[in-house]
């Protein structure tokens, strides 16, 4: 396990993501260069509120549709692990199906997409019809998450008593 030092911080990740210098990130947050520091090197930690304009700012630097290599959607997209690949490798998501209410919350949080976007629940309500199905914008690439609830919860009632 590297050393404390070595490792990046949540911050350090955030700051990166929105191509932003220490200096850079003080000045939108409001805070001294110093406090910038402390956050980057993980010695304090900066409020929720000053973590959501970070991630905001984040945000305003993905991949504009226009300049993506491709489209993608995103179904049973769980917190949207998946789609980080995707978007760091040129993708543009411009759908997403998630059912789950606590990790639709999670990944909305996650990503702050424009009206273009599309967040549906549940998929069948897309799929009911012929025009409903149309519904879903055209895309290059289809990210479906492998359901994993039900299969740990699967594996886990199949291993002999005291394993799980």
């Amino acid at each position: 396990m590297p050393a404390l030092s070595d490792r990046e911080t949540t911050v350090a990740k955030m700051r990166k993501r929105a191509s932003l210098t220490v200096e850079e990130m003080a000045e939108a947050l409001h805070v001294s260069t110093r406090s910038a520091y402390r956050y980057e090197s993980g010695e304090s930690s900066p409020s929720p509120l000053a973590m959501d304009k970070l991630r905001s700012l984040g945000d305003a630097q993905r991949t504009p549709e226009t300049m993506a290599k491709f489209r993608f959607i995103d179904l049973f997209a769980g917190i949207g692990g998946l789609r980080v690949g995707f978007e760091n490798i040129g993708g543009k998501c411009v759908f997403t199906s998630e059912w789950d209410r606590f990790a639709a919350e999670t990944y909305r949080r996650n990503f702050s997409d424009g009206e273009e976007h599309i967040f549906a629940g549940d998929i069948r309500e897309y799929t009911s019809s012929p025009e409903t199905l149309a519904l879903i914008p055209e895309h290059d690439v289809l990210l479906a998450g492998f359901p994993g609830t039900p299969k740990t919860e699967y594996v886990l009632k199949s291993l002999p008593f005291g394993m799980a």
